[in-house]
């Protein structure tokens, strides 16, 4: 049975179509009807407080357990859960105070996560955890073991588990990174869409974060936009990142000859090209 919520842990989020629509047009993170945005906060020097919003866009009210998470992220841009950091690498969840820590929401219902920073006193530096929210499981009185089958008077109960993790990232310090792209490619398949493929290369003592953009311009005509991939990072202690992004936006299968240009953009203050790069396409 689902917990009886109070009012000191719950919030109801009023107008919650209106909410609906708003996090749809949000680039936002969803999984098992759950929607959290923004997807990362960022605390810069001086700033100690943020917060997210959750909501249930499903039609079964649920529960979540809020925690803070570690991870290492490899070169694939996966992440792996991390123990003792890595050479380079500061976690933040030591410092880092949130509430609530759980949470009941109804079908539509909305709530606020605040997170609190008190990072050490220090040379600069990026600290980095992750808020993970991951549902209870709702077990109901007379539900039939499944997966595991009975033995002597007892079952086994597979009960899967749904989660969502964003990054929390807190600055101290003047901090600094460029960005390179080198090894740009196009990968061709007999029937799959062109991809490009390249490495992303980060130097310094911050993370990056941006999109990807690719513009192809065929011979004798004008340049287009014909792919892109959103929120692709790169952190520390991960110096280079392998990136794969297909033509989503070509016609055909085939690619013309032409020039090809990607670019990787940030959007922290205002839209600004970090790295760019360009090759012909035979």
């Amino acid at each position: 049975m689902n917990p009886t919520p109070t009012n000191a842990n719950r919030r109801r989020a009023p107008f919650g179509s209106l909410l609906v629509v708003l996090f749809s047009l949000a680039f936002t993170h969803a999984h098992a009807d759950i929607l959290v945005a923004p997807t990362r906060i960022t605390l810069e020097p001086g700033e100690r407080v943020g917060q997210v919003t959750v909501m249930n866009n499903g039609n079964k009210a649920v529960t979540l357990r809020i925690s803070f998470v570690n991870y290492h992220m490899r070169a694939d841009g996966s992440f792996v859960e991390a123990g003792d950091p890595l050479p380079g690498e500061h976690f933040a969840d030591e410092f880092l105070q949130y509430a609530p820590r759980r949470i009941y929401l109804e079908p539509g219902e909305g709530q606020v996560v605040r997170v609190l920073a008190r990072p050490p006193s220090g040379k600069p530096a990026e600290y980095r955890s992750h808020l993970r929210f991951q549902t209870e499981p709702d077990v109901q009185p007379g539900d039939s073991a499944r997966g595991g089958g009975t033995q002597k008077g007892m079952s086994i109960q597979l009960i899967p588990l749904y989660g969502v993790s964003i990054p929390v990232i807190v600055r101290t310090g003047e901090l600094s990174a460029t960005v390179s792209i080198d090894g740009l490619a196009v990968r061709r398949g007999p029937r799959a869409q062109p991809t490009v493929t390249f490495k992303l290369h980060r130097t310094g003592n911050r993370s990056v974060y941006g999109d990807v953009r690719l513009y192809f311009t065929p011979r004798g005509g004008e340049e287009r936009l014909v792919g892109e991939t959103l929120g692709l990072a790169v952190y520390p202690p991960l110096n280079s990142r392998q990136i794969n992004v297909p033509f989503n936006k070509l016609d055909a299968a085939t690619l013309p000859p032409g020039q090809l240009r990607v670019e990787y953009v940030t959007h922290d203050d205002k839209a600004r090209v970090l790295a760019e790069a360009e090759r012909a396409v035979p």
